[in-house]
């Protein structure tokens, strides 16, 4: 038997791509949702807002959607360069993926909690709940059974992410502004 037989195979060397794919699709349904109702909740919110926040809102739509793109651009090109490496999940393309998975469950934390910090619904919020969070435990435990990486790299990855999330996002909502 060889070692990598016993590995799951949606995380084998080229078969990483579904997991990349998956990843990608998630981002795209959440950030439609998000994109459906941020301008009317930020508008109605934007009084009740933090004071480094309230600089940000509310959010037109438009502005958003730049965000969105510019994010999405990051994303793509991560999981661009997964789908393409030939190491088989052992080159450093995948930990790169794998923090912008990290991002993505990030997010789905940091919608529950503003949720519970609001009172209710915030845009985004049940795609990140049902696909967002699920994706990216799904993503960590396949690549951590497959041996791809170690728990304590992911742990790594994982707040690699958790500092570079509420940066990203609103250096992206900024540059949303500033570009419409």
């Amino acid at each position: 038997m060889a070692s990598a037989d016993w590995v799951p195979r949606p995380f084998v060397g080229g078969r990483l791509r579904p997991l990349i794919a998956t990843g990608v699709a998630v981002f795209i349904v959440h950030d439609i949702e998000e994109l459906a109702t941020v301008e009317a909740w930020t508008s109605a919110r934007a009084p009740l807002m933090p004071g480094p926040v309230r600089s940000l809102v509310p959010v037109e739509t438009a502005e958003f959607a730049v965000a969105v793109a510019l994010v999405l651009l990051i994303f793509v090109a991560a999981a661009a360069w997964a789908w393409a490496d030939r190491s088989g999940g052992w080159g450093p393309a995948l930990d790169v993926f794998l923090v912008m998975v990290a991002v993505i469950g990030v997010n789905a934390v940091a919608h529950a909690f503003q949720a519970v910090v609001f009172r209710g619904y915030v845009p985004g919020l049940v795609s990140a709940l049902t696909l967002e969070l699920p994706y990216a435990v799904w993503a960590f435990r396949g690549v951590r059974r497959a041996r791809l990486r170690s728990g304590r790299r992911l742990a790594v990855l994982v707040g690699i992410a958790a500092i570079a999330h509420t940066p990203l996002a609103a250096a992206a909502v900024w540059a949303g502004k500033a570009l419409v």
